[in-house]
């Protein structure tokens, strides 16, 4: 078993200088302390503190965050690399369970299991329940995939796969990286035991362009950002696919409370697409979200939508693929039984998404703005 002294900590770090502070405060509290605390930084605007004893690497632009791990990893000269997420508190023993976890034939990473500090709201709740970034109560031997936010691998595995892919700016470095392990037939393990905490807070304003990051990067690689006809796909496929199912779930789970904001991921996740597409392309894209849309809609659903959703840029002019994108939208949306479900959508659901980004401290307020929308 690897001993302290073999054991980097690093944390990917932009613009988080609210929550840098107690995420670094509780790895100088581990029982098996590392030999190293190594801070990525990755282009920030407003970089870490400097502090006694902890390393600052530090990217010129904004690299992403596969890139950020890269850095760690080729700046690491330990046998085992550990990281957490900048707004992610490690409890004492986290980095003694996950090394003891660690032990065994051919096991190359584990990870453990963090929990949501924030509850207070329906966001947080909803994020709580829809991007859990765990695996349950329970060990798991080879789990799907090892969520980046916590985890310790051995640099050496790392290094013979070949790190992260930087084509993963924001998420699913995590899950490629574990694909690549497995097929190298390395092993990896789920330690629940080893605990931490996920400082982030959200209102319905920020949590479902959060949960966009999620579910863009398949489609980057994939081309679908590349032309409208990839756009328009993914309206079904992937925005009222995802909505639908999350909406089912919550409906059949009694969690009331959610539903507003399931309703809403088509809308905000389609207003995210067209505005990733703009910035890519440079090209203009239709006006969104559709007035017209929301206007047929009961008044409170409709101005609920438009409320929770950020337009995309305005268009100079029109060009033919913009009406067959809000074509689709409009026959998505009835054909999958959105409409009919947004129409009878229970009082306690509108409530819930009543709020806005309004409601974050402004300090909170800006830094959560600029950690989602760091690496589009």
């Amino acid at each position: 078993m690897a001993r302290p002294a073999d054991i980097t900590v690093y944390v990917p770090y932009y613009n988080a200088r609210g929550t840098i502070g107690e995420c670094i405060g509780a790895l100088r509290r581990q029982t098996a302390a590392p030999a190293r605390i190594l801070i990525v930084d990755d282009g920030s605007d407003t970089p870490p503190p400097r502090e006694p004893g902890v390393e600052v690497r530090r990217h010129r632009t904004n690299r992403g965050l596969a890139a950020a791990r890269n850095t760690a990893l080729k700046a690491c000269s330990t046998k085992l690399i550990a990281s957490v997420d900048s707004d992610v508190v490690a409890k004492p023993d986290w980095l003694a369970r996950l090394r003891a976890a660690l032990a065994g034939r051919n096991v190359a990473g584990v990870g453990g299991r963090m929990t949501e500090r924030h509850q207070d709201t329906v966001a947080d709740r909803w994020r709580g329940v829809h991007m859990a970034q765990h695996w349950g109560g329970k060990p798991v031997d080879n789990p799907r995939f090892l969520y980046g936010a916590n985890t310790l691998f051995k640099a050496d595995a790392l290094r013979a796969v070949g790190g992260y892919d930087e084509r993963h700016r924001t998420n699913d470095e995590d899950r490629t990286l574990c694909d690549k392990l497995y097929a190298a037939r390395y092993r990896l393990r789920y330690a629940p035991g080893a605990r931490c905490e996920h400082l982030r807070t959200d209102t319905a304003k920020t949590v479902l362009p959060g949960y966009w990051q999620w579910h863009h990067t398949k489609g980057v690689l994939a081309g679908e950002f590349d032309a409208p006809d990839g756009l328009i796909a993914r309206i079904e496929t992937v925005n009222f696919g995802i909505g639908r199912y999350r909406f089912d779930m919550d409906r059949k789970a009694e969690r009331t409370e959610f539903l507003g904001l399931d309703l809403a991921i088509p809308w905000v996740f389609c207003a995210k697409d067209l505005t990733l597409f703009h910035r890519r392309t440079n090209r203009p894209v239709p006006a969104f979200p559709p007035a017209s849309v929301a206007a047929a809609l009961p008044v409170p659903v409709g101005a609920a939508l438009l409320r929770l959703t950020t337009p995309a840029p305005a268009p100079a002019e029109d060009e033919p693929w913009f009406a067959s994108y809000l074509s689709e939208f409009r026959r998505v949306m009835d054909r999958s039984g959105w409409t009919a479900a947004a129409r009878t959508l229970p009082q306690a659901a509108l409530a819930a998404v009543a709020a806005t980004q309004e409601e974050l401290p402004s300090k909170r307020r800006e830094e959560t703005r600029k950690e989602d929308g760091q690496r589009g």
